[in-house]
Parts: C-alpha cells; structure tokens; sequence
C-alpha cells in the first residue's frame, strides 16, 4: 500500500475511534480487514494492539491473512466496529457485494474506512505494481458509483464521506 492510503487509514482510524459506541474502550475494538495480505506494508500493526479482536480476510494466504475466502462472502453479522478496506476494490470484480456485507457486518455505530484508485490510475497488479496479468480483475472506482453503492448497501448519505485526491478515492461511512 502506498504511504497516502497508510496516513489516510490511520488518521481517520484514531479520529473516527472517540465517536464510536460510547461503552466501547480501545481494547473492546473488533476490526476486520479486507484484503489484507501483507506485499508491501499494511494496517494491521497499528491497529491490532488497540483490538480485541483483528481478522485479516484476503483470496489467498499470507502475511496478515487469518481467513481465505473472498470479501463478499464473509458474514458475522452486527459484529465489528470497523471494516477497512485499502486499495483492494479496484481489484475485486465483487466490490458492491463486499459493501452490501460490509454494511451487514458493522455493529451499530461501526465506521467502514476505504483507499482505492479512482478514475484516471493506471492498471496495476494486485500482486505488485506491474502490469496486471490475464487472469487478474481491474477496474478503477468512480465517486458517483461508490456514493451510490455505500448509499444502495445502507449506509445514511449523511455519514458518508469520500475524498478524492488526484486519481485516488478515500471515504469512510457510518452505520
């Protein structure tokens, strides 16, 4: 992940945290990672010591992944407080389903926070940045598409914020 998506994540991680369920402390904290196989730096280390509980999901193991299975299909519902997610949408043809999950897996109050690319960044691997393989899903985000999309899986458009830096879209949105 690139040091733009690691800020955003952790700015937002620790100042979206005070708003959360007022009976909850940093250690009560249940966070689940979308695509979290470890290639070049991640989340997970500044953000598990504040958990209870830290599940990293990804397409295949590695390096921060505690369960394989695809992000759409992962279902513990009311569960966690935070969903993040940092730049893996762009690369998971399923990304309004993992939303539509995403929503149903938040407790009330949970916050999903987001990096991916936006409209205009060049096609890139999952796997590193080169160019991406045959087999390989891409296809960037557009604003508008994610708006709807957060809205569509139920989150209140007035929780719902979205960045867009460059070619890059950031958001977070309350349940």
């Amino acid at each position: 992940m690139h040091k733009e998506a690691y800020d955003y994540v952790f700015k937002k991680f620790f100042q979206l945290q005070p708003r959360k369920i007022h009976t909850l402390t940093y250690k009560d904290l249940k966070v689940l990672e979308l695509g979290s196989f470890n290639i070049n730096g991640g989340i997970r280390d500044f953000i598990e010591p504040w958990c209870q509980e830290y599940v990293g999901l990804d397409l295949q193991a590695g390096p921060g992944v505690d369960v394989v299975m695809s992000s759409h299909q992962y279902v513990k519902p009311n569960y966690f407080d935070f969903v993040v997610t940092t730049e893996t949408f762009e690369h998971n043809e399923h990304w309004k389903e993992t939303l539509n999950v995403s929503w149903e897996n938040l407790a009330p109050g949970g916050v999903i926070i987001g990096t991916m690319a936006g409209e205009g960044r060049p096609p890139h691997s999952a796997l590193d940045e080169w160019p991406i393989r045959d087999w390989e899903y891409y296809a960037n985000i557009g604003e508008w598409d994610l708006r709807w999309s957060l809205k569509k899986a139920g989150f209140p458009d007035k929780s719902i914020h979205i960045d867009k830096i460059n070619t890059d879209i950031r958001f977070t949105a309350l349940k």
